[in-house]
């Protein structure tokens, strides 16, 4: 599991996170799924080839649930590359799930209603996004056959490219995220507001591996009752990151992009920063970050538009 998996499977395994995404993807925003109604759902299954078994994992699974009475297995998959199987995955993962149900005499007697298997692939790119969503487009189907191959379309959400009607439809640290991925692939400055982060670990942890600086040296810039308290508006949180990296000189990962996968640019700021410290100018830089007026001056000298 790569790092930044394993990043982002944290911070949305919490099921206020979880519901946010689900409700704003679903329902546009309406309130649909509650927290409380979301229990952790086993995200691995295994399937036979041949003599072999083979296990297969999803990013995260949860089970929307009345009570005792389950409505739907939703599934979340965080993509922050383009993978033209990915309808074949999720086919597989569905499939494991509905297959699940056939021996779960627990919860359903043989012919009552089986629960829905719901998928949302999120699509974490500033680069791309996503084109195949079909399993038909992924085949090479004969002509004479194409009647009989049932087709399976996945649910991909391009996240970067939400307008801001269907990014206000999210809150909290997602809403934080999406606008971060919108303004990346626009290579706009990102201005978070002053909400409070809903958890504060994780999502520093998330903009750790966003902005290229190690966790323990941003987690260190935030005192232990900040830690512990959490709720630290969020636009304190990347300005203080930020300008602890600068007068380090971890501009990297802020030259290289502070984005999700392959996000492309930086902010304007970060980016003058980086020419800045490249150039031997420390005290410019430092007045880029204080003295707007300077730091127009600077944009013009180094050709940032």
């Amino acid at each position: 599991m790569g790092a930044k998996d394993a990043v982002e499977k944290s911070l949305f395994s919490y099921n206020d996170v979880f519901c946010n995404i689900c409700n704003a993807v679903i329902s546009h925003g309406r309130k649909l799924i509650d927290p409380d109604d979301l229990t952790d759902a086993v995200p691995s299954s295994t399937h036979r080839f041949g003599d072999d078994i083979h296990g297969q994992e999803r990013d995260i699974a949860k089970y929307w649930q009345n009570g005792q009475i389950r409505i739907a297995l939703i599934g979340i998959e965080n993509q922050t590359s383009y993978d033209p199987d990915m309808p074949i995955r999720i086919l597989c993962y569905d499939a494991a799930a509905y297959r699940a149900q056939l021996s779960d005499k627990g919860h359903l007697k043989r012919g009552e209603y089986r629960y829905p298997a719901v998928t949302i692939v999120l699509n974490f790119s500033t680069r791309q996004r996503w084109k195949n969503k079909n399993l038909v487009n992924r085949l090479k189907i004969p002509k004479d056959l194409r009647p009989f191959v049932s087709d399976y379309k996945i649910n991909v959400i391009d996240l970067a490219w939400l307008n801001d009607e269907e990014i206000s439809h999210f809150h909290g640290d997602m809403r934080f995220l999406v606008e971060y991925l919108s303004a990346a692939r626009q290579d706009k400055d990102f201005n978070p507001s002053d909400e409070t982060t809903e958890h504060f670990d994780e999502l520093i942890q998330v903009f750790s591996q966003l902005s290229g600086i190690k966790y323990h040296e941003a987690v260190n810039i935030f005192t232990e009752e900040e830690k512990r308290k959490g709720g630290v508006p969020m636009n304190k949180v990347l300005k203080r990151m930020f300008a602890n990296a600068r007068a380090e000189g971890k501009t990297e990962g802020i030259e290289e992009g502070i984005g999700i996968g392959e996000a492309r640019g930086a902010s304007k700021l970060a980016r003058l920063i980086s020419c800045l410290l490249k150039a031997g100018r420390p005290d410019d830089a430092l007045s880029a970050s204080e003295d707007e007026a300077a730091r127009d001056r600077f944009f013009v000298e180094f050709g940032i538009a």
